[in-house]
């Protein structure tokens, strides 16, 4: 059902274009579309989980293709959890691709045409050579070229046959845990060991760090769809988020006002004030373009088999109030499925991680201490270095008050001053009193010292 929904979707856009130019084309109402599966949040595999896995995989019935089958399905399933690689990387694994000298896998040739190292703990590498030589010792086929998931029934060229074993199916969990837990495909194995990557690993175990999440950010054009009237047209900022782990560094889950925070099969959260301008509401349909498909057409201007480059259809799930204008009126939100698809990014990619510190002021301090455990070549920003006109506002009204005060010190100063000649020149007539009634100077000087301080107080306190 889910890609005959986006079969059906992609033709319904295709419709659309083309009801531009011919008003009679028939376009299907996507009410009748079927109806999305709802959307399965990935987990994380607890070791306890998978040590219970390989027990069961120990248990395996062998297979005349294959002797081994047990520790070979054990031994899969262990490199899958602690190395984080793809089924078909692990297929195509061959022994010239372990380092004994190193304990290194060498990836070849994976997604993307690119290759990598994955560093071996010295017990993921004891259990490689034992496997090796528990191989030997049957004279099973432990050569270079040879494959590390074998079997003697190989598929297809460049496969080996172990993939029988290792294929879509859902792993079996142990009976007593079929019923508290979800099943998982082997491929979520490797989304957990990427989910806690080395990346996410140092930064969420720096201290006063407590949260961390990935996201992607780019400017779009956005184009509404309304029933009636003429649609508008806006280009805000796209921000791709994790929905699982966005609420441990933003306030954005707890700060829905209208719809709830569902971001599955295209849907998106708009501000309050973004809504109120674009005349959006829940349900609200809206066409998406990244910047890359803006220059396509840009590029097929003019030109007579130019490409038709189709939006992305999102809808309006929730309305969000942060409390600044400014993020309300410019930040739409999606989920990082949907913003990699939309910007056409790979797979497991992100832009950034977005961090949360337990005390804000704290982050010069933390951005230090990432700067030295992170790779070289990428960059930390603050909170302050991302709201530089905030900080140059609050500084040009310190200088302002500290001038101010400064003048107003000044004239009080002045005023103090002027107070005590006043005083001087009208009391002149008791100092002459004082000195006829016999006083001498030590006492009138004590009396005149009185006098002043009192005034003084008087004044300042007035």
């Amino acid at each position: 059902p889910g890609e005959q929904l986006k079969h059906l979707r992609v033709v319904r856009s295709f419709l659309q274009v083309h009801a531009r130019q011919h008003p009679d084309t028939y376009i299907p109402d996507s009410a009748t579309f079927p109806k999305p599966i709802p959307y399965r949040h990935p987990r994380l595999v607890s070791a306890k989980e998978m040590a219970q896995v390989l027990a069961t995989a120990r248990r395996l019935p062998v297979s005349h293709q294959n002797p081994l089958r047990p520790e070979t399905v054990r031994l899969a399933l262990i490199l899958l959890f602690c190395c984080g690689l793809r089924r078909g990387e692990l297929l195509r694994l061959q022994w010239r691709h372990f380092d004994t000298r190193e304990n290194v896998l060498r990836i070849d040739e994976t997604k993307f045409h690119k290759s990598r190292l994955v560093p071996l703990s010295n017990s993921l590498a004891k259990e490689l050579t034992m496997y090796k030589e528990l191989r030997h010792r049957r004279k099973l086929a432990v050569q270079p070229e040879h494959y590390i998931i074998w079997s003697d029934n190989p598929l297809t060229p460049g496969r080996s046959g172990a993939q029988r074993d290792l294929n879509a199916q859902p792993v079996r969990l142990p009976k007593r845990l079929r019923d508290q837990v979800q099943p998982w495909r082997t491929h979520e194995i490797h989304r957990a060991a990427r989910h806690i990557g080395p990346l996410s690993s140092t930064v969420i175990h720096t201290l006063d760090v407590t949260g961390v999440s990935p996201f992607v950010r780019s400017i779009v054009m956005l184009k509404t769809e309304p029933a009636e009237g003429k649609p508008r047209i806006y280009a805000p900022f796209l921000a791709g988020v994790d929905p699982e782990s966005l609420g441990r560094v933003s306030i954005v889950p707890g700060s829905i006002v209208a719809g709830s925070f569902d971001l599955a099969d295209n849907g998106l959260l708009v501000g309050s004030d973004f809504a109120r301008g674009m005349g959006l509401d829940i349900g609200s349909r809206v066409a998406l373009y990244s910047a890359n498909s803006v220059e396509r057409m840009e590029a097929g201007i003019g030109k007579t088999n130019a490409e038709v480059v189709l939006p992305e259809d999102f809808t309006v799930r929730g309305i969000f109030d942060v409390g600044f204008p400014e993020y309300n009126g410019t930040i739409i939100i999606a989920s990082l499925e949907d913003a990699r698809a939309l910007l056409k990014m790979p797979d497991e990619s992100a832009q950034a991680l977005q961090v949360k510190l337990r005390d804000p002021f704290l982050a010069e301090k933390v951005k230090g201490e990432l700067g030295r455990v992170l790779p070289k070549g990428l960059t930390i920003y603050t909170w302050r270095n991302e709201n530089p006109a905030i900080f140059e506002a609050l500084a040009a009204e310190k200088n302002t008050m500290f001038f101010v005060l400064f003048f107003i010190m000044i004239v009080a100063a002045f005023g103090i001053v002027n107070c005590q000649i006043t005083f001087v020149v009208q009391k002149t007539r008791e100092i002459w009193w004082w000195e006829c009634w016999g006083w001498d100077w030590v006492l009138a000087r004590r009396c005149w010292r009185w006098l002043t301080a009192t005034r003084f107080s008087f004044s300042c306190a007035t």
